[in-house]
């Protein structure tokens, strides 16, 4: 694929490897990737010749993983620098290559900071760890308190606090580190923060607060009532998209130093704004909706209470990220031999993740784009012959959301009226069918290939 908006191609393609022909050839694999997002190495190039050139480039992931990173971030920043503000969702996942050699005894865990716009489209990665626990490490959880933050996993939320106050964040742009609950630590909270740099955090524990004594739930319990809004809550595993009547209280707190564990005896109070919101009568079977949500951003009114919410629900799309290394890309399934490599796959199939994120979401925020933005001339022309068999080729190109939808359907996606947008799976589903055909289609006419180069 192509694609001027994201222009990540040239960054990839000028990596300084040592030599000139690995960063051509590890845009050629992250595009061949992009295009046929699901299945084994041998499944995702059309000859042994690539497959070996494949297998070769991940067998040497430790000279490019890191420069690719950067390239990747060096581009998020880019899309980055055009709005106003943005979200930075992070989050942890754990990875079981149970086919692999190199899985060791619990397989290797990734920690990823992606960067969302507010209305929900996905900008690109800011930063990824990976790591793998040494052997004879389980067990160890009931001595963390003896541990300062910095010596444990823990410390991975003030990396990603830190990925967003460097100097090459643009200026003129805002930040919003959003994560769940297991990322409320009072060090991260406490971390030094350069202006326009926020966090928001799903409180998980019952804090000390200043004042008149007692804790944070009781602060939550004592604050009055300040709206009540129905807000859609998006899919998850265990429940469909569904409208909640939540009920939305605001308030200012002062969180206290924790008085167990090694803690810096530097550490000071920090003062935060409380945005809680439980849910009225929730439907049966249902869990009710009651979150605490700790802002350091001001939240004046209910308006900026609920544009909190909002930003949170956008965490959804961190966990869309991860389901679809796993469920789409199929990573796990990978027998690569040795660490190295497959750090240097999960960070290729990041990519692809987070493409194919963003090509579901903009499709449904800007869909009147022209479909050149993600598409060649070549891959819409045979996904609308696919989807319109009997109508001639448009005079015009389609829009993004027309080219999507013809992706879609032949991912499975119906199109009727009560269906919704596409999502990420049809659209995944879609890519390899289509990939498929375009092989087809080149074997008959190569003459075609330079429609694919338009």
């Amino acid at each position: 694929m192509t694609d001027p908006w994201v222009d990540d191609w040239s960054a990839i393609g000028a990596l300084a490897l040592g030599d000139v022909r690995r960063g051509a050839r590890l845009r050629s694999l992250v595009e061949s990737m992009c295009r046929c997002p699901s299945g084994a190495v041998p499944q995702m190039f059309e000859s042994p010749a690539e497959i070996k050139a494949a297998y070769r480039m991940l067998g040497q992931a430790e000279m490019w993983r890191q420069p690719l990173l950067a390239a990747l971030r060096e581009g998020c920043l880019e899309r980055v620098a055009r709005c106003p503000l943005v979200l930075a969702v992070q989050d942890t996942t754990h990875l079981d290559f149970a086919g692999s050699p190199a899985n060791g005894e619990q397989g290797l865990w990734a920690h990823t900071l992606l960067a969302v716009a507010p209305e929900g489209v996905p900008l690109g990665l800011l930063h990824q760890q990976v790591w793998q626990r040494p052997p004879g490490k389980s067990g160890s959880r009931g001595r963390r308190r003896e541990r300062p933050v910095s010596e444990k996993e823990s410390q991975r939320w003030i990396d990603g606090l830190q990925a967003v106050t460097g100097a090459d964040w643009p200026p003129d742009t805002a930040v919003i580190v959003v994560a769940d609950r297991e990322s409320d630590i009072f060090e991260l909270f406490a971390t030094p923060r350069p202006a326009g740099r926020e966090l928001l955090i799903r409180a998980a524990h019952p804090r000390r607060v200043a004042g008149a004594g007692g804790n944070l739930w009781q602060a939550v319990e004592a604050a009055p009532v300040a709206d009540e809004r129905d807000v859609v809550l998006p899919r998850r595993p265990e429940r469909a998209t569904r409208a909640a009547r939540l009920r939305l209280r605001l308030a200012p707190v002062t969180l206290l130093p924790p008085k167990n564990g090694v803690r810096s005896p530097d550490l000071m109070p920090v003062s935060l704004w409380v945005v809680a919101v439980d849910e009225l009568a929730a439907p049966e079977g249902e869990t009710p909706v009651s979150w605490v949500l700790l802002s350091t951003r001001p939240v004046a009114d209910a308006a900026a209470g609920w544009e909190c919410v909002d930003h949170y629900c956008r965490r959804w799309l961190i966990e869309r990220f991860h389901y679809t290394l796993k469920s789409g890309c199929q990573i796990e399934l990978s027998q690569l031999q040795d660490v190295a490599a497959l750090a240097g796959l999960l960070t290729l199939f990041s990519f692809v993740a987070w493409r194919l994120l963003w090509l579901t979401y903009l499709a449904r925020s800007v869909g009147e784009l022209p479909c050149t933005v993600a598409f060649t001339v070549l891959e819409w022309q045979i996904a609308y012959r696919l989807r319109y068999q009997d109508k001639p080729l448009p005079s015009e190109t389609p829009t993004l959301r027309e080219a999507v939808a013809c992706v879609a359907q032949l991912g499975g996606h119906m199109g009727r009226r009560g269906d919704g947008p596409p999502g990420v799976k049809v659209l995944w589903r879609g890519l390899t069918r289509l990939q498929t055909t375009i092989e087809g289609a080149l074997l008959i006419n190569p003459g075609l290939v330079d429609l694919g180069k338009a």
